[in-house]
């Protein structure tokens, strides 16, 4: 390929990390023994270790999408923070956190879902820039994240099995002004969601399997589907 080319991937405006295509899954492997592989630490590893190198060297100014799909839980909430604060800082459009654990079986780990870190979304506080530390191992740092008002960007947001609080939930419909289309899917603490003040751009709002939730009462005038 031409020289000029090499580098271009760098500038994409579309990152979607997929453990399906990241990760080398044997032909005779079946269902469930992929499914017990990508849990394994060393799959883990190799898949934050390739998220990380792309977004060290990523150079667009602009993220129009950008998703993690892999059964992460908690225990790697520090790399997830720096992925979500990269999001932000590069002003995306549509933010899709997948960590869905369908194809791990359930005896395989005790899995803690992931929080969303609400001072990211929190206007009221004082965000500082991030510095960014995104390969432990190597010690690189990026240059430092603003994450300050990005969100004001972000069209859609899909959490599939990441844990909202009520509060949460409420600072988000608040800080997205933008947000058009909002999916949250396995989230275990919400329990009573009210967002009194009209959200004039949301459209379409899914809520499934909040096994927990027994309320929810938004003001959303221009709402399409729910």
């Amino acid at each position: 390929l031409s020289r000029r080319w090499r580098y271009l991937w760098t500038s994409l405006h579309t990152l979607n990390f997929r453990y399906e295509e990241i990760l080398h899954r044997n032909d005779d492997d079946t269902d469930n023994e992929w499914g017990c592989k990508i849990y394994e630490a060393d799959y883990m590893e190799r898949f934050m270790q390739v998220v990380n190198q792309v977004l060290r060297s990523h150079k667009a100014p602009k993220l129009h999408e950008f998703g993690i799909h892999y059964p992460l839980d908690a225990s790697r909430g520090d790399h997830i923070d720096i992925w979500v604060a990269f999001a932000i800082a590069f002003k995306v459009s549509k933010l899709e956190l997948n960590f869905s654990t369908n194809q791990v079986p359930i005896w395989v780990c005790s899995f803690k879902n992931y929080s969303f870190p609400l001072d990211l979304f929190d206007k009221t506080k004082r965000i500082e820039p991030y510095l960014v530390q995104l390969d432990c191992v190597f010690s690189v740092c990026a240059p430092p994240l603003n994450v300050d008002n990005g969100f004001e960007c972000l069209r859609e947001l899909f959490l599939k099995s990441v844990d909202l609080t009520d509060e949460q939930f409420e600072t988000i419909l608040s800080s997205c002004t933008f947000l058009e289309f909002l999916h949250v899917l396995y989230s275990s603490r919400l329990v009573n969601v009210t967002h009194a003040v009209p959200h004039m751009k949301l459209k379409s709002l899914e809520m499934y399997r909040c096994f927990q939730l027994k309320k929810l009462e938004i003001f959303g005038p221009n709402l399409v589907s729910f």
